[in-house]
Parts: structure tokens; C-alpha cells; sequence
């Protein structure tokens, strides 16, 4: 996971036009036929990496609410509108057009939740939503991590519906079969819960 800083800089870095590594914007404009998968998750993982509103001054609040906004609405012309340059000059396939439609949900649902709401757990929502739909994860083990995080805010949540967000966080876990031991310990932690749908999710996870 990134740190706050260093998320804050991934964030801003996209609408810096002197800015020399690939972002998404250069990736999607001139667009080689592959989606960077790997820049999208950083990029999720970033937003959810960033420290809570209330703790920023507002100008740069402003700012990264306006490059996410701006990503999304660029990713949306760019690739994902009919008349966008991709699509129109036919250099973007139907399936990379879904697979970029599921990343820029995340991030409008992730950058929406960091902007209005200072729980870990409804600022994740969107990256469950897009790993439970079937979307590309190429670094594993860094969306491990941020389900042990996510696990480990739960457990110190006083919200009130919990179970969903556990039962969705465990599944994801599944899909991702990751074998990283402190998430695998993170897990074990929720093996005594009463609920029986996650009891029986991490019974399935664990193996026993």
C-alpha cells in the first residue's frame, strides 16, 4: 500500500503534464491495443490509500476530487463514449471496453466514497464491486493487502452493516486466492463469527 503522500502524489500526477512515467491518460492517448490493467488498480489503490478529507486543507481536497472527476470523465470520452476517439476509429475491442468501463466505475465509486464518507469500508465498496465482477487483478498480493486492511477496519468498525461488507471482502479474498500469510491470519480472526454465510466463506478459504 501506498502511503499518504505518496498516494496523494499518484493522484495528482495524471494532470501533471510534465509528468515523465506512463500514466492512464497516456496509455489510453495514442492507445496500443492494451489496457495497463496495472495502472488502474494503482490508481484504485491510491484513492483508497489517501488520508481522510477532514485531515487536508481544502485546496488540496479540491484538487484530488478534480482529478479523479477528470480521469473518469477523460477515460469516458477518450474510450468508453461511442463517438470517443477509440471507439469511433475502431481501436478498442468490446472487451476492453468493459474492462475499462469496470475500472472507471471503481474509481468514480471509490473517489465518490473518499469525498463523502470517512469509512475505510464504504470508500472500498467500489474496488469489491469491480474484483466480484470479474475484473483483471494483476498485482494480487497488493489487493491482498488492502483486503487485510479493509478486514482489520471492520473489526474496529462500530458500523452497522458489517456482515456485508466482511462477506464481500472474503469473497474477494477467494476469487484472488491469495496465499499471503498475514491476510491468511487476518481471516482466521473472523472463524469464530456467528454468522453462518461467513463462517462458511472462511471455512472454504481456509480449507477446513
Amino acid at each position: 500500500m501506498l502511503s499518504h503522500e505518496e498516494a496523494i502524489e499518484y493522484i495528482l500526477r495524471d494532470i501533471d503534464p510534465h509528468f515523465d512515467e506512463e500514466t492512464i491518460l497516456s496509455s489510453l492517448r495514442p492507445f496500443d491495443g492494451v489496457v495497463k490493467h496495472n495502472l488502474f488498480q494503482k490508481y484504485v489503490e491510491a484513492i483508497l490509500s489517501l488520508p481522510p478529507v477532514a485531515g487536508l486543507e481544502g485546496v488540496l481536497v479540491r484538487d484530488l476530487i478534480t482529478a479523479i472527476w477528470d480521469i473518469s470523465k477523460r477515460v469516458r470520452l477518450i474510450a468508453l463514449a461511442p463517438k470517443g476517439m477509440l471507439q469511433r476509429n475502431n481501436l478498442i475491442s468490446k472487451e476492453d471496453i468493459s474492462a475499462l468501463t469496470l475500472w472507471n466505475e471503481a474509481i468514480e465509486r471509490c473517489g465518490l466514497a473518499w469525498a463523502y464518507h470517512s469509512d475505510y469500508e464504504r470508500i472500498c465498496s467500489g474496488y469489491l464491486s469491480y474484483i466480484l465482477s470479474g475484473g483483471v487483478i494483476p498485482d494480487c498480493n497488493s489487493c491482498c493487502i488492502v483486503m487485510k486492511n479493509l478486514l482489520e477496519h471492520i473489526s474496529n468498525s462500530d458500523l452497522d452493516d458489517l456482515d456485508n461488507y466482511t462477506i464481500d471482502c472474503l469473497k474477494c479474498i477467494a476469487i484472488l486466492q491469495c496465499d499471503n500469510k498475514e491476510v491468511s491470519n487476518a481471516v482466521v480472526l473472523f472463524a469464530d463469527s456467528k454468522n453462518e454465510e461467513i463462517r462458511y466463506i472462511v471455512s472454504d478459504i481456509c480449507g477446513d
